[in-house]
């Protein structure tokens, strides 16, 4: 719901390209905006421009979210700023 609100389109699918739909960097930064304030998963704006795919931008939210769940003091399960999809 935050791609099609952002870029003015209805039934965007989870195999949709952010660029192929119109989507530019100043779409992708109220993207990201959305996605800290509705999720509380920071992404960068240039993890938009290299996993452009809804499905692969899920899913990387979906790891922090679990990454974050999972943090015990003194353990690393996984670095959240270096997943790559």
């Amino acid at each position: 719901s935050i791609w099609e609100e952002v870029i003015g389109k209805e039934q965007i699918g989870i195999k949709d390209n952010f660029f192929e739909l119109g989507g530019h960097s100043l779409k992708g930064i109220q993207i990201v905006s959305r996605i800290k304030k509705e999720f509380g998963v920071k992404l960068e704006l240039k993890e938009l421009f290299i996993a452009p795919v809804l499905e692969d931008v899920a899913s990387k939210i979906s790891i922090i979210q679990w990454a974050k769940k999972s943090e015990t003091p003194g353990a690393i399960i996984i670095k959240k700023d270096t997943i790559t999809l």
